[in-house]
């Protein structure tokens, strides 16, 4: 047991969590920078920290050393394996020495830190962990994060504000804020989401397979859901006037206030209607599979 272990066994709990909580930061503040990294690359402060919190409050501690190589390399280590320990903290040490193996035998601390974990934590290792073959995307790539629905994801688009929404298989919609940390959930619909946009106003149109759109608010809470539809929702678009124009497997296109409110249904087609959009004098062209 290390002498970090020891002294957080010793502490009641509502003090370990709180050390726990604030140690780098208050440390980088009173100008203990190198201590500050010395328990940033400390296996059981990792563990302790992730047991206590979650993956994003390690990344977050990592920020306030951010001009140090290897506390780099462990914050985008951490970063690349958010969406499995958001699932299973105790994949932490095989993730971490897997997206590091590349540094290992570049830089002593990163080298020191993996052997602390693969000695002390339970895990999957490589057999030769200095090989050249990394088992992991390393650390310190292109790949910053991988952002997980439970479904095959349809599509996502940036927000005005950078955060991210995505929208999948899985029924719902999930915000994230630019570096990808979770952020929001959106439930409601009941089958695959099959697209959303941003309005001006902020709120986000989605329309799915349940033959229904949603409205939800600037705080991503449900608003409004449109009924009307016969069959699947292939897309939605905000016109110029602030209502609502939104096209369908049964062969319709149909008009909704700013608030959800139907106003019309517009009929014609003969097959599912694949796309619409405003001309410039207000007229509604429309696109079919006809």
């Amino acid at each position: 047991m290390t002498n970090l272990q020891q002294k957080l066994a010793a502490m009641p709990p509502e003090k370990r969590v709180y050390l726990l909580l604030t140690l780098p930061s208050h440390l980088v503040e009173a100008g203990q920078r190198d201590r500050a990294k010395t328990i940033l690359l400390d296996y059981a402060f990792l563990q302790a920290k992730l047991d206590a919190t979650n993956v994003n409050a390690l990344i977050a501690d990592c920020v306030y050393l951010a001009e140090d190589q290897a506390i780099r390399l462990v914050r985008s280590a951490f970063s690349m394996s958010a969406h499995v320990l958001n699932d299973d903290k105790a994949q932490w040490g095989s993730q971490l020495v897997g997206r590091l193996m590349t540094w290992r035998r570049k830089m002593p601390d990163i080298h020191m830190l993996t052997e602390m974990i693969m000695d002390n934590v339970p895990g999957l290792y490589p057999a030769q962990p200095d090989s050249d073959y990394a088992v992991l995307n390393p650390a310190g790539g292109t790949l910053l994060r991988t952002m997980k629905h439970e479904g095959r994801v349809n599509g996502a688009r940036e927000l005005r504000d950078g955060r991210l929404l995505s929208w999948s298989e899985d029924k719902t919609l999930r915000l994230w804020d630019r570096d990808g940390t979770p952020e929001a959930i959106l439930t409601g619909h009941e089958g695959h989401v099959n697209g959303a946009r941003e309005l001006h106003d902020g709120r986000l149109l989605s329309w799915s397979w349940d033959k229904t759109l949603r409205l939800w608010d600037r705080d991503s809470m449900p608003e409004a859901i449109l009924t009307g539809h016969e069959g699947h929702v292939n897309g939605a678009r905000e016109l110029r006037d602030g209502r609502l124009l939104s096209w369908s497997e049964d062969n319709t296109l149909r008009l909704w206030e700013s608030d959800g409110t139907p106003t019309s249904t517009l009929t014609g087609h003969t097959d599912r209607v694949l796309g619409g959009l405003e001309l410039g004098d207000g007229r509604i062209l429309s696109r079919s599979e006809e």
